[in-house]
Protein backbone atom coordinates (compact mmCIF):
# COMPACT_ATOMS: atom_id res chain seq x y z
CA UNK A 1 0.00 0.00 0.00
CA UNK A 2 1.18 3.56 -0.76
CA UNK A 3 3.04 5.06 2.20
CA UNK A 4 1.05 8.32 2.10
CA UNK A 5 -2.20 6.33 2.26
CA UNK A 6 -0.92 4.44 5.29
CA UNK A 7 -0.06 7.72 7.03
CA UNK A 8 -3.50 9.09 6.25
CA UNK A 9 -5.19 6.00 7.66
CA UNK A 10 -3.04 6.16 10.80
CA UNK A 11 -3.85 9.84 11.42
CA UNK A 12 -7.56 9.25 10.73
CA UNK A 13 -7.64 6.36 13.19
CA UNK A 14 -5.89 8.47 15.83
CA UNK A 15 -8.43 11.26 15.42
CA UNK A 16 -11.32 8.81 15.67
CA UNK A 17 -9.78 7.21 18.78
CA UNK A 18 -9.31 10.60 20.44
CA UNK A 19 -12.87 11.58 19.59
CA UNK A 20 -14.18 8.50 21.42
CA UNK A 21 -12.37 9.39 24.65
CA UNK A 22 -14.57 11.13 27.23
CA UNK A 23 -13.82 14.84 27.30
CA UNK A 24 -11.73 16.38 30.09
CA UNK A 25 -14.05 18.66 32.05
CA UNK A 26 -13.30 21.12 34.84
CA UNK A 27 -16.13 22.76 36.74
CA UNK A 28 -16.39 24.70 39.96
CA UNK A 29 -18.59 27.06 41.94
CA UNK A 30 -16.53 30.01 40.61
CA UNK A 31 -17.69 31.14 37.17
CA UNK A 32 -14.52 33.08 36.36
CA UNK A 33 -12.39 30.05 37.19
CA UNK A 34 -14.45 27.87 34.85
CA UNK A 35 -14.06 30.46 32.10
CA UNK A 36 -10.29 30.62 32.67
CA UNK A 37 -9.92 26.84 32.44
CA UNK A 38 -12.14 26.52 29.38
CA UNK A 39 -10.31 29.35 27.62
CA UNK A 40 -6.95 27.73 28.46
CA UNK A 41 -8.09 24.33 27.24
CA UNK A 42 -9.49 25.67 23.96
CA UNK A 43 -6.46 27.89 23.37
CA UNK A 44 -3.86 25.23 24.22
CA UNK A 45 -5.52 22.62 21.99
CA UNK A 46 -5.65 25.12 19.13
CA UNK A 47 -1.84 24.97 19.08
CA UNK A 48 -1.79 21.17 18.62
CA UNK A 49 -1.21 19.70 15.14
CA UNK A 50 -2.51 16.42 13.80
CA UNK A 51 0.67 14.66 12.68
CA UNK A 52 0.46 15.44 8.96
CA UNK A 53 3.50 17.74 9.08
CA UNK A 54 6.94 16.22 8.36
CA UNK A 55 7.89 16.52 12.04
CA UNK A 56 4.92 14.37 13.09
CA UNK A 57 2.74 15.17 16.09
CA UNK A 58 3.63 18.49 17.68
CA UNK A 59 2.16 21.57 19.31
CA UNK A 60 3.36 25.13 19.21
CA UNK A 61 5.77 26.00 21.98
CA UNK A 62 7.63 29.08 20.85
CA UNK A 63 6.84 32.65 19.82
CA UNK A 64 3.43 32.77 18.10
CA UNK A 65 3.46 32.16 14.34
CA UNK A 66 6.95 30.69 14.39
CA UNK A 67 5.52 27.21 13.63
CA UNK A 68 8.04 25.57 15.93
CA UNK A 69 8.62 24.10 19.36
CA UNK A 70 11.44 25.22 21.64
CA UNK A 71 13.27 23.16 24.27
CA UNK A 72 12.57 25.54 27.13
CA UNK A 73 8.89 25.92 26.30
CA UNK A 74 8.29 22.19 25.80
CA UNK A 75 9.97 21.43 29.14
CA UNK A 76 7.50 23.81 30.80
CA UNK A 77 4.37 23.07 28.73
CA UNK A 78 4.63 19.28 28.73
CA UNK A 79 2.62 18.50 31.88
CA UNK A 80 -0.12 20.81 30.67
CA UNK A 81 0.06 18.86 27.43
CA UNK A 82 -0.37 15.57 29.30
CA UNK A 83 -3.42 16.91 31.12
CA UNK A 84 -4.87 17.74 27.69
CA UNK A 85 -4.01 14.22 26.41
CA UNK A 86 -1.24 15.33 24.08
CA UNK A 87 0.97 12.46 25.25
CA UNK A 88 2.00 11.39 21.77
CA UNK A 89 2.83 14.98 20.89
CA UNK A 90 5.05 15.33 23.97
CA UNK A 91 6.84 12.09 23.31
CA UNK A 92 7.48 12.85 19.64
CA UNK A 93 8.87 16.32 20.33
CA UNK A 94 11.15 15.15 23.13
CA UNK A 95 12.48 12.33 20.97
CA UNK A 96 13.24 14.91 18.25
CA UNK A 97 15.33 16.92 20.69
CA UNK A 98 17.05 13.83 22.08
CA UNK A 99 18.00 12.31 18.73
CA UNK A 100 19.66 15.53 17.54
CA UNK A 101 22.19 15.85 20.37
CA UNK A 102 25.66 15.68 18.81
CA UNK A 103 29.37 16.16 19.39
CA UNK A 104 29.51 18.64 16.49
CA UNK A 105 27.22 20.92 18.50
CA UNK A 106 29.23 20.31 21.69
CA UNK A 107 26.47 18.04 22.94
CA UNK A 108 23.70 20.55 22.41
CA UNK A 109 20.69 19.70 20.29
CA UNK A 110 18.44 22.02 18.27
CA UNK A 111 17.05 24.89 20.33
CA UNK A 112 13.92 25.03 18.18
CA UNK A 113 12.52 22.52 15.67
CA UNK A 114 9.88 23.53 13.15
CA UNK A 115 6.98 21.72 11.52
CA UNK A 116 9.23 20.65 8.66
CA UNK A 117 11.41 18.64 11.05
CA UNK A 118 14.26 21.11 10.66
CA UNK A 119 16.06 23.37 13.11
CA UNK A 120 14.22 26.70 13.01
CA UNK A 121 16.21 28.94 10.61
CA UNK A 122 15.77 31.94 12.89
CA UNK A 123 18.02 30.16 15.44
CA UNK A 124 20.27 27.94 13.35
CA UNK A 125 22.69 28.26 10.43
CA UNK A 126 24.85 25.18 10.96
CA UNK A 127 26.45 23.21 13.79
CA UNK A 128 28.97 26.02 14.31
CA UNK A 129 26.47 28.86 14.30
CA UNK A 130 23.29 28.47 16.33
CA UNK A 131 21.41 29.95 19.26
CA UNK A 132 21.46 27.95 22.51
CA UNK A 133 20.60 28.60 26.15
CA UNK A 134 22.54 26.14 28.29
CA UNK A 135 19.82 25.34 30.87
CA UNK A 136 17.79 23.66 28.07
CA UNK A 137 19.36 20.17 28.07
CA UNK A 138 18.99 19.94 31.82
CA UNK A 139 15.43 21.25 31.79
CA UNK A 140 14.46 18.54 29.30
CA UNK A 141 16.02 15.80 31.47
CA UNK A 142 13.88 16.92 34.41
CA UNK A 143 10.80 17.23 32.19
CA UNK A 144 11.17 13.63 31.02
CA UNK A 145 11.30 12.38 34.60
CA UNK A 146 8.22 14.44 35.49
CA UNK A 147 6.43 13.01 32.46
CA UNK A 148 7.20 9.47 33.58
CA UNK A 149 5.74 10.13 37.01
CA UNK A 150 2.62 11.66 35.42
CA UNK A 151 2.08 9.00 32.76
CA UNK A 152 3.81 5.80 33.86
CA UNK A 153 5.18 5.55 30.31
CA UNK A 154 8.39 3.53 30.68
CA UNK A 155 9.73 4.84 27.39
CA UNK A 156 10.90 7.82 29.43
CA UNK A 157 12.99 5.40 31.50
CA UNK A 158 14.28 2.96 28.90
CA UNK A 159 14.09 4.37 25.37
CA UNK A 160 17.72 4.26 24.16
CA UNK A 161 17.45 7.61 22.37
CA UNK A 162 16.32 9.32 25.56
CA UNK A 163 18.79 7.46 27.76
CA UNK A 164 21.59 8.53 25.43
CA UNK A 165 20.40 12.13 25.77
CA UNK A 166 20.36 11.91 29.58
CA UNK A 167 23.82 10.36 29.72
CA UNK A 168 25.39 12.71 27.17
CA UNK A 169 23.86 15.73 28.87
CA UNK A 170 25.09 14.85 32.35
CA UNK A 171 28.54 13.80 31.21
CA UNK A 172 29.85 15.07 27.85
CA UNK A 173 27.68 18.21 27.76
CA UNK A 174 28.74 19.17 31.29
CA UNK A 175 32.43 18.72 30.38
CA UNK A 176 32.20 20.52 27.03
CA UNK A 177 30.78 23.65 28.64
CA UNK A 178 32.88 23.48 31.85
CA UNK A 179 29.85 23.04 34.08
CA UNK A 180 31.45 20.78 36.69
CA UNK A 181 31.04 22.21 40.22
CA UNK A 182 34.75 23.06 40.45
CA UNK A 183 34.70 24.93 37.12
CA UNK A 184 31.46 26.89 37.41
CA UNK A 185 32.88 30.01 39.06
CA UNK A 186 35.99 30.16 36.84
CA UNK A 187 34.54 29.15 33.45
CA UNK A 188 35.07 31.68 30.63
CA UNK A 189 32.24 33.95 29.56
CA UNK A 190 32.31 32.44 26.06
CA UNK A 191 33.12 28.84 25.19
CA UNK A 192 33.01 26.70 22.04
CA UNK A 193 32.65 29.68 19.72
CA UNK A 194 35.06 31.56 17.47
CA UNK A 195 36.98 34.36 19.14
CA UNK A 196 37.39 37.23 18.58
CA UNK A 197 33.79 37.83 17.53
CA UNK A 198 33.22 38.55 13.88
CA UNK A 199 30.27 40.48 12.45
CA UNK A 200 29.88 37.94 9.66
CA UNK A 201 29.55 35.01 12.09
CA UNK A 202 25.98 34.69 13.28
CA UNK A 203 25.17 33.65 16.88
CA UNK A 204 28.78 33.99 18.12
CA UNK A 205 27.57 35.47 21.39
CA UNK A 206 24.53 33.19 21.67
CA UNK A 207 26.11 29.76 21.14
CA UNK A 208 25.84 28.67 24.74
CA UNK A 209 24.21 31.45 26.77
CA UNK A 210 24.74 30.42 30.43
CA UNK A 211 21.18 31.37 31.41
CA UNK A 212 17.61 31.58 30.15
CA UNK A 213 17.86 35.36 30.56
CA UNK A 214 18.62 36.85 27.15
CA UNK A 215 18.35 40.55 28.00
CA UNK A 216 21.64 40.68 29.92
CA UNK A 217 25.28 40.14 28.92
CA UNK A 218 28.76 40.16 30.42
CA UNK A 219 28.21 37.28 32.82
CA UNK A 220 29.84 33.84 32.72
CA UNK A 221 27.30 32.02 34.89
CA UNK A 222 23.76 32.54 36.10
CA UNK A 223 21.96 30.93 39.00
CA UNK A 224 19.16 29.58 36.83
CA UNK A 225 21.71 27.47 34.93
CA UNK A 226 23.11 26.00 38.15
CA UNK A 227 19.57 25.29 39.38
CA UNK A 228 18.74 23.50 36.13
CA UNK A 229 21.85 21.32 36.44
CA UNK A 230 20.88 20.43 40.01
CA UNK A 231 17.38 19.48 38.88
CA UNK A 232 18.65 17.27 36.04
CA UNK A 233 21.12 15.35 38.22
CA UNK A 234 18.45 14.92 40.86
CA UNK A 235 15.86 13.77 38.30
CA UNK A 236 18.22 11.27 36.71
CA UNK A 237 19.05 9.91 40.13
CA UNK A 238 15.33 9.22 40.57
CA UNK A 239 15.18 7.56 37.14
CA UNK A 240 18.10 5.28 38.03
CA UNK A 241 16.51 4.44 41.39
CA UNK A 242 13.29 3.39 39.66
CA UNK A 243 15.34 1.23 37.28
CA UNK A 244 17.12 -0.43 40.21
CA UNK A 245 20.58 1.06 39.52
CA UNK A 246 21.01 2.21 43.11
CA UNK A 247 24.78 2.68 43.03
CA UNK A 248 24.74 5.12 40.12
CA UNK A 249 21.60 6.74 41.50
CA UNK A 250 23.48 7.58 44.69
CA UNK A 251 26.37 9.03 42.69
CA UNK A 252 24.06 11.33 40.71
CA UNK A 253 22.20 12.31 43.89
CA UNK A 254 25.48 13.33 45.53
CA UNK A 255 26.46 15.36 42.47
CA UNK A 256 23.06 17.07 42.51
CA UNK A 257 23.68 18.04 46.12
CA UNK A 258 26.96 19.70 45.15
CA UNK A 259 25.13 22.01 42.76
CA UNK A 260 22.38 22.72 45.30
CA UNK A 261 24.96 23.56 47.96
CA UNK A 262 26.75 25.88 45.56
CA UNK A 263 23.52 27.80 44.92
CA UNK A 264 22.63 28.10 48.59
CA UNK A 265 26.16 28.93 49.71
CA UNK A 266 27.72 30.94 46.88
CA UNK A 267 24.70 32.63 45.29
CA UNK A 268 22.98 33.56 48.56
CA UNK A 269 23.61 37.20 49.45
CA UNK A 270 23.68 36.99 53.25
CA UNK A 271 24.09 40.76 53.62
CA UNK A 272 21.07 41.79 51.56
CA UNK A 273 19.15 38.52 52.16
CA UNK A 274 18.39 37.44 48.64
CA UNK A 275 19.91 35.31 45.90
CA UNK A 276 22.31 36.82 43.40
CA UNK A 277 21.77 35.76 39.80
CA UNK A 278 24.66 36.78 37.53
CA UNK A 279 28.32 35.93 38.16
CA UNK A 280 31.26 37.30 36.17
CA UNK A 281 34.45 35.25 36.26
CA UNK A 282 36.26 38.23 34.69
CA UNK A 283 35.31 40.54 37.55
CA UNK A 284 35.34 37.78 40.13
CA UNK A 285 32.04 38.97 41.57
CA UNK A 286 28.28 38.98 41.18
CA UNK A 287 26.90 41.74 38.99
CA UNK A 288 23.59 43.61 38.62
CA UNK A 289 22.08 42.45 41.90
CA UNK A 290 20.39 45.68 42.94
CA UNK A 291 16.87 44.81 41.75
CA UNK A 292 14.75 41.63 41.67
CA UNK A 293 15.23 39.68 38.44
CA UNK A 294 12.74 37.47 36.60
CA UNK A 295 15.40 34.78 36.27
CA UNK A 296 15.17 34.14 40.02
CA UNK A 297 11.97 32.23 39.22
CA UNK A 298 14.08 29.23 38.23
CA UNK A 299 15.48 28.83 41.73
CA UNK A 300 11.98 27.73 42.78
CA UNK A 301 10.95 26.16 39.47
CA UNK A 302 13.82 23.70 39.95
CA UNK A 303 13.27 23.33 43.73
CA UNK A 304 16.88 24.34 44.33
CA UNK A 305 16.60 26.20 47.64
CA UNK A 306 17.34 24.64 51.00
CA UNK A 307 15.00 26.47 53.39
CA UNK A 308 11.39 27.68 53.25
CA UNK A 309 12.59 31.14 54.32
CA UNK A 310 14.84 31.44 51.27
CA UNK A 311 12.03 30.20 49.05
CA UNK A 312 9.61 32.80 50.48
CA UNK A 313 12.10 35.61 49.98
CA UNK A 314 12.65 34.50 46.40
CA UNK A 315 8.94 34.19 45.59
CA UNK A 316 8.34 37.68 47.02
CA UNK A 317 11.15 39.11 44.88
CA UNK A 318 9.79 37.38 41.77
CA UNK A 319 6.44 39.08 42.32
CA UNK A 320 8.26 42.44 42.49
CA UNK A 321 10.29 41.82 39.33
CA UNK A 322 9.49 42.91 35.79
CA UNK A 323 8.28 39.55 34.53
CA UNK A 324 7.70 38.73 30.89
CA UNK A 325 4.70 36.60 30.00
CA UNK A 326 6.80 33.43 29.70
CA UNK A 327 7.94 33.86 33.29
CA UNK A 328 4.45 34.73 34.52
CA UNK A 329 3.12 31.50 33.01
CA UNK A 330 5.09 29.50 35.61
CA UNK A 331 3.49 31.30 38.52
CA UNK A 332 0.02 29.72 38.87
CA UNK A 333 1.64 26.35 39.63
CA UNK A 334 4.55 27.79 41.65
CA UNK A 335 2.41 30.04 43.83
CA UNK A 336 0.16 27.13 44.77
CA UNK A 337 3.14 24.86 45.31
CA UNK A 338 4.92 27.37 47.52
CA UNK A 339 1.91 28.10 49.72
CA UNK A 340 0.47 31.30 48.23
CA UNK A 341 -2.95 30.17 46.92
CA UNK A 342 -4.53 33.65 46.95
CA UNK A 343 -1.73 35.01 44.74
CA UNK A 344 -1.96 31.95 42.49
CA UNK A 345 -5.69 32.53 42.11
CA UNK A 346 -5.03 36.14 41.11
CA UNK A 347 -2.29 35.14 38.66
CA UNK A 348 -4.69 32.89 36.73
CA UNK A 349 -6.84 35.94 36.00
CA UNK A 350 -3.83 38.15 35.28
CA UNK A 351 -2.69 35.70 32.62
CA UNK A 352 -6.18 35.26 31.19
CA UNK A 353 -6.37 38.98 30.41
CA UNK A 354 -2.68 39.54 29.59
CA UNK A 355 -2.01 41.42 26.35
CA UNK A 356 0.27 38.53 25.28
CA UNK A 357 -2.00 35.71 26.33
CA UNK A 358 -1.64 34.20 22.85
CA UNK A 359 1.82 32.97 23.85
CA UNK A 360 1.38 29.15 24.08
CA UNK A 361 3.06 28.82 27.45
CA UNK A 362 0.28 30.90 29.05
CA UNK A 363 -2.58 28.48 28.40
CA UNK A 364 -0.51 25.38 29.18
CA UNK A 365 0.77 26.98 32.40
CA UNK A 366 -2.76 27.83 33.51
CA UNK A 367 -3.93 24.26 32.85
CA UNK A 368 -1.12 22.85 35.00
CA UNK A 369 -1.63 25.49 37.68
CA UNK A 370 -5.32 24.68 38.10
CA UNK A 371 -4.81 20.90 37.94
CA UNK A 372 -1.62 20.51 39.95
CA UNK A 373 -2.09 23.54 42.20
CA UNK A 374 -5.73 24.40 42.91
CA UNK A 375 -6.83 20.75 42.63
CA UNK A 376 -3.53 19.55 44.12
CA UNK A 377 -3.34 16.54 41.81
CA UNK A 378 0.19 15.13 41.87
CA UNK A 379 0.74 11.63 40.45
CA UNK A 380 3.72 9.41 41.14
CA UNK A 381 3.66 6.51 38.69
CA UNK A 382 6.68 4.89 40.35
CA UNK A 383 4.38 4.24 43.34
CA UNK A 384 1.12 3.86 41.36
CA UNK A 385 -0.09 6.75 43.52
CA UNK A 386 -2.17 9.88 42.89
CA UNK A 387 -2.05 12.49 45.64
CA UNK A 388 -4.67 15.20 46.04
CA UNK A 389 -4.18 18.27 48.23
CA UNK A 390 -6.85 20.90 47.52
CA UNK A 391 -6.22 24.64 47.76
CA UNK A 392 -9.59 26.21 47.11
CA UNK A 393 -10.05 29.82 48.16
CA UNK A 394 -12.65 28.91 50.79
CA UNK A 395 -14.53 25.97 52.25
CA UNK A 396 -17.68 27.26 50.60
CA UNK A 397 -16.28 26.58 47.14
CA UNK A 398 -16.18 23.30 45.23
CA UNK A 399 -14.25 22.16 42.16
CA UNK A 400 -14.02 18.94 40.18
CA UNK A 401 -12.19 17.41 37.23
CA UNK A 402 -13.86 14.66 35.24
CA UNK A 403 -12.15 12.27 32.84
CA UNK A 404 -8.60 13.21 33.82
CA UNK A 405 -6.11 10.81 32.22
CA UNK A 406 -3.22 10.15 34.58
CA UNK A 407 -0.92 7.13 35.12
CA UNK A 408 -2.65 5.56 32.12
CA UNK A 409 -5.95 5.71 34.02
CA UNK A 410 -9.15 7.74 33.79
CA UNK A 411 -10.23 9.35 37.06
CA UNK A 412 -12.72 11.88 38.43
CA UNK A 413 -11.72 14.08 41.38
CA UNK A 414 -13.94 16.48 43.31
CA UNK A 415 -13.14 18.77 46.24
CA UNK A 416 -15.80 20.30 48.44
CA UNK A 417 -13.94 23.10 50.11
CA UNK A 418 -10.59 21.95 51.48
CA UNK A 419 -12.17 19.44 53.83
CA UNK A 420 -13.76 16.79 51.58
CA UNK A 421 -12.48 14.96 48.49
CA UNK A 422 -14.08 12.37 46.22
CA UNK A 423 -12.06 10.05 43.97
CA UNK A 424 -13.59 7.88 41.23
CA UNK A 425 -11.44 5.29 39.44
CA UNK A 426 -12.88 4.80 35.95
CA UNK A 427 -9.96 2.65 34.77
CA UNK A 428 -9.39 -1.08 34.64
CA UNK A 429 -6.64 -1.19 37.26
CA UNK A 430 -6.31 -0.59 40.98
CA UNK A 431 -4.92 2.81 41.99
CA UNK A 432 -3.61 4.19 45.26
CA UNK A 433 -5.12 7.52 46.27
CA UNK A 434 -3.30 9.68 48.82
CA UNK A 435 -6.13 11.84 50.13
CA UNK A 436 -4.45 14.85 51.75
CA UNK A 437 -5.70 17.92 53.62
CA UNK A 438 -3.70 20.86 54.97
CA UNK A 439 -3.57 20.84 58.76
CA UNK A 440 -2.72 18.40 61.53
CA UNK A 441 -5.81 16.31 62.26
CA UNK A 442 -6.19 13.33 64.57
CA UNK A 443 -8.63 11.54 62.28
CA UNK A 444 -9.75 11.35 58.66
CA UNK A 445 -13.01 9.76 57.58
CA UNK A 446 -13.14 7.34 54.65
CA UNK A 447 -16.71 6.65 53.53
CA UNK A 448 -17.82 7.65 57.00
CA UNK A 449 -15.40 5.37 58.85
CA UNK A 450 -12.72 6.92 61.08
CA UNK A 451 -9.00 6.38 60.37
CA UNK A 452 -5.79 7.64 61.96
CA UNK A 453 -3.92 9.76 59.41
CA UNK A 454 -0.24 10.08 58.66
CA UNK A 455 1.47 13.44 58.29
CA UNK A 456 3.63 15.06 55.67
CA UNK A 457 5.07 18.49 55.00
CA UNK A 458 5.09 20.41 51.74
CA UNK A 459 8.12 22.21 50.34
CA UNK A 460 7.42 25.20 52.62
CA UNK A 461 7.16 23.06 55.74
CA UNK A 462 3.36 23.25 55.99
CA UNK A 463 1.85 20.14 57.60
CA UNK A 464 -0.83 18.11 55.88
CA UNK A 465 -2.70 15.01 57.04
CA UNK A 466 -3.33 12.08 54.72
CA UNK A 467 -4.41 8.49 54.33
CA UNK A 468 -3.59 6.12 51.48
CA UNK A 469 -6.65 4.50 49.97
CA UNK A 470 -6.79 1.57 47.57
CA UNK A 471 -9.33 2.44 44.88
CA UNK A 472 -10.43 -0.54 42.82
CA UNK A 473 -11.70 -0.56 39.26
CA UNK A 474 -14.91 1.43 38.81
CA UNK A 475 -14.89 2.34 42.51
CA UNK A 476 -15.71 5.63 44.28
CA UNK A 477 -14.10 6.67 47.56
CA UNK A 478 -14.93 9.66 49.76
CA UNK A 479 -12.56 11.24 52.31
CA UNK A 480 -13.18 14.14 54.66
CA UNK A 481 -11.77 15.69 57.81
Amino acid sequence: MNKSILIYICVFNCIVALAKEPELIFSSSVRELNEAFNWSKKTALSFAHDGTDPVGLWYEAALPNREAFCMRDIAHQSIGGEILRLSDHNYNMLIKFAENISASKDWCTFWEINRYNLPAPVDYVNDEQFWYNLPANFDVVQACYRLYEWTGDKEYLYNPVLVNFYEKTLNEHVKAWKLEPDNLMIRPTHLNTKLPFSDDTKFNRARGIPSYIESESGFSLAGDLVASIYAAFNAYSEVLTIKGDTERAESFKNKAQEYKSLINDKFWNSKELHFNLFWSSVEGSFIRNDIPMAGETYYVWFDALDTPAKSQITIDRILEAENNVENLSHLPLLLYKYGMPEKAYEMIYVLRSHRRNEYPEVSYGMIEGITGGLMGIQPKASMNLIQTLPQLASDEQWAEMSNLFVINSLVDIRHEGNHKSIFVNNSEKVLKWRASFYGEYDKIYLNGKEYSPKYGVDIMGNIYSYIDVEVKQREKQVCNI
